[in-house]
């Protein structure tokens, strides 16, 4: 689900970004308790939004 996420981040922001291959690290993991699935609509509403900030950064 995050390699998805991820694809499509990238998409969104393809305007932006250098060309090139990027590489995506995630850093930490997701609390359990708070999303106790990987593919809850949750946990994609909070990757989404993350990602979404990390590519705009990267963008500007």
């Amino acid at each position: 689900m995050l390699k998805r996420q991820m694809r499509a981040a990238a998409q969104r922001h393809e305007g932006g970004l250098a060309q090139g291959l990027w590489l995506v690290r995630l850093r930490q993991g997701f609390p359990v308790a708070q999303f106790p699935s990987a593919d809850s609509d949750a946990l994609r509403a909070a990757a989404r939004t993350e990602l979404d900030r990390l590519f705009g950064q990267a963008a500007s």
